[in-house]
């Protein structure tokens, strides 16, 4: 039987840097539309892997602007329907920690 897959269990969302609970919402809508019409422009921010269950997180990574943070963020959505979470964390690095994430 094949492993569960991590996206079961999580999610990888952006996360824009300081910014309200509105505007942070209306910048990843900005990114994310501009990368699709090819605006390298935009607000960079973390690629972030949570818990459904609770919101803790598992993994983050910074990313730049637009189309990079765009890009990753589809990279780490396709990972996690394909692997497992233990395959996640050691193809990406870190490994789950009482907080989530491995600071090393």
């Amino acid at each position: 039987m094949a492993p569960t897959p991590a996206s079961a269990t999580h999610e990888a969302v952006l996360d824009v840097h300081d910014r309200p609970g509105w505007r942070r919402a209306a910048d990843v809508v900005g990114v994310l539309v501009g990368s699709a019409l090819g605006d390298s422009a935009g607000l960079g921010g973390d690629v972030v892997v949570r818990s459904r269950a609770d919101g803790s997180v598992l993994w983050r990574t910074d990313v730049g602007p637009g189309e990079e943070a765009a890009s990753m963020l589809g990279r780490i959505r396709e990972d996690l329907d394909r692997m497992s979470v233990e395959e996640f964390l050691e193809t990406r690095g870190g490994a789950a920690t009482d907080d989530g994430v491995d600071p090393a």
